[in-house]
């Protein structure tokens, strides 16, 4: 969904109906910085409202949202807010990779629950995984891996940088 940033409280630039409750519990992201990082993980709830929700969520915006958004600003007057199907993390790890020119480096890391345990067999394959995704994309990225109880790695999500993308999708058109 579209969100104008150019007030100073973010605003859906074509939402849904206010009656319109989420299908599923939902958790969300505003650009690259999600409702994780203001000190609790805010989830709007099966069959609650959903425009109230996220309304309260924009008021209410962690200090890192504001930094994120005052960079943002100088070059976009839109985000996309994302949304995700809620997943019980409790029993998941996650690592956060940093992938610069083609070499990853670990740069943050949750070890939760029974998963902690492959946590060092898993690092090469995390390692390997990370940074062949950011040669995959062809830019600088940071790749979010999920390390489940089963030792299953996967990717959660990728941030490359967006002018990043942008010149290297017409580099490829060209």
């Amino acid at each position: 969904m579209r969100v104008d940033i150019t007030g100073d409280v973010p605003r859906l630039i074509e939402p849904p109906p206010r009656a319109w409750a989420a299908p599923f519990p939902l958790f969300l992201k505003l650009g690259a910085k999600s409702w994780r990082d203001c000190g609790a993980l805010r989830t709007i709830s099966e069959q609650q409202g959903f425009l109230p929700s996220v309304e309260a969520m924009f008021s209410r915006l962690s200090n890192s949202q504001k930094r994120y958004l005052a960079l943002v600003r100088s070059s976009h007057e839109q985000l996309d807010l994302t949304l995700f199907r809620y997943v019980d993390f409790s029993d998941v790890s996650e690592a956060r990779w940093r992938v610069q020119g083609g070499k990853a480096v670990l740069s943050s890391c949750c070890l939760r629950g029974s998963s902690a345990r492959h946590a060092r067999a898993s690092h090469q394959l995390m390692r390997d995984l990370a940074a062949s995704t950011g040669l995959a994309l062809g830019v600088d990225a940071i790749v979010d891996l999920a390390l489940q109880p089963c030792g299953r790695v996967s990717i959660l999500e990728i941030n490359p940088p967006m002018a990043a993308l942008r010149s290297n999708a017409e580099a490829r058109i060209r």
